[in-house]
């Protein structure tokens, strides 16, 4: 789990859906003695291969390797030139593109870079960086179809085995940015739900083009939509969470989803919302 200045693991059973007794704080380089800078993190992902490894990354610009809640190694997404004041990461992912494991980062000044594995670590490659049309909050990928979500509230897809050939989804998801994109079932990347700042939790046949069904992150009372006003903006729950360029209040704005496959009780989407 991630957040402002804060990188921790809680253990949980997959069986009983209950989480561990401890949390556990992640072990930073540089964070330690008189006067260290603390990191603000962004997204995290997991590497499904191996145990207790994930990746973090946010605004000190690098890619967090970490291995039993230690970052072992860490990886640069910018250049030389930026180091002073390294643009930030968006969100990161790990996957396998052409059967290789592979590390995708989406940072601020809109660039997609890919990372390919050797030796344990990971080096980015260059050759396949990408200018997307805004920084991608959100991604996920089935098969050879890498779901994007960005600040702009629209949504692409890309064929990474056709030169990462990208085909709009939607141009705005309605109100602020998309948070959230994740791949339901094993259909080749068919279907896919997004969530965004607007309160609504959106399903499409990605392949078809074409919009399923739709959701809410929160329901208010009489199971209506919730509303914005000036009053609920301005209350100290709504100043509780990150800021946006969203006119819903926080609670109702998501901020990252996942979709569970192997579920006790069927299939089910998990989803946070902006008040953390």
């Amino acid at each position: 789990m991630c957040g402002k200045e804060t990188l921790f693991v809680v253990d949980y059973d997959a069986k009983s859906g209950k989480k561990g007794p401890s949390k556990r704080e992640v072990a930073l380089p540089g964070q330690h003695g008189k006067g260290h800078k603390k990191i603000s993190f962004n997204c995290i992902s997991c590497d499904d291969s191996e145990a207790a490894t994930f990746f973090a990354a946010g605004l000190d610009g690098q890619i967090h390797h970490v291995v039993d809640a230690v970052s072992k190694h860490q990886y640069p997404c910018f250049d030389a030139k930026d180091s002073k004041k390294p643009p930030a990461v968006d969100s990161v992912l790990f996957c396998k593109i052409k059967g290789e494991d592979t590390l995708l980062a989406s940072i601020s000044n809109r660039k997609l870079l890919l990372f390919n594995k050797s030796q344990g670590t990971f080096t980015r490659n260059s050759q396949y960086d990408l200018t997307l049309p805004a920084p991608a909050r959100a991604m996920d990928m089935l098969g050879d179809n890498l779901a994007v979500g960005m600040k702009n509230g629209a949504i692409e897809v890309l064929n990474v085995r056709n030169s990462f050939k990208a085909r709009n989804l939607i141009t705005s998801h309605n109100d602020g940015e998309v948070w959230g994109c994740v791949f339901a079932g094993t259909d080749e990347g068919k279907f896919l739900i997004t969530a965004a700042d607007d309160n609504r939790l959106l399903a499409y046949d990605s392949v078809a083009r074409k919009a399923l069904c739709e959701g809410v992150v929160m329901v208010t009372k009489g199971g209506k939509k919730a509303k914005s006003s000036k009053a609920s903006r301005k209350s100290a729950e709504y100043r509780r969470g990150a800021s946006s360029m969203s006119r819903q209040p926080h609670e109702h704005q998501s901020r990252c989803i996942a979709y569970l496959h192997d579920a006790p009780n069927g299939h089910h989407l998990a989803v946070a919302n902006n008040m953390g």
